[in-house]
Formats: C-alpha cells, sequence, structure tokens
C-alpha cells in the first residue's frame, strides 16, 4: 500500500470516529443530512460513491459499521 493510500485509510478512520460520535449526539434525521454531506463531499473529491457502497437499503441503520 502507498503512502497515499494509508492516509486516506487513516483520514477515513478518523472520519467514521467522528461520524460514530455525531450519531450518538445528533437526532437521527440530523445525523442522516450530515452523513448525506459528507458522502457528497467524498464523491466529489474521489469520485467514489461511499454512501451507495455504505448504507443498506431503507437508509443507514448499520450500527456503525458504516
Amino acid at each position: 500500500m502507498t503512502v497515499e493510500e494509508h492516509e486516506v485509510l487513516a483520514r477515513a478512520e478518523i472520519l467514521g470516529e467522528a461520524l460514530q460520535q455525531l450519531k450518538d449526539e445528533k437526532d437521527p434525521g440530523e445525523f442522516i443530512r450530515l452523513l448525506t454531506e459528507c458522502n457528497t463531499m467524498i464523491r466529489q473529491i474521489t469520485g467514489i460513491d461511499y454512501g451507495g457502497v455504505c448504507a443498506p437499503a431503507g437508509g443507514c441503520d448499520c450500527g456503525g459499521k458504516c
């Protein structure tokens, strides 16, 4: 794995931890809005549809595994 790939994974892990904390603090509607914004930014920057890969059908009810 390249240094760049390691950096991307490290930043994704940090984002995941921050989103988990926010999930515990925000109401579900507000959290889904924030998650959608994050997925949009990830798609714009990387070209990867992270939301399509992560979220199960019917919304994000993955128990923090996204």
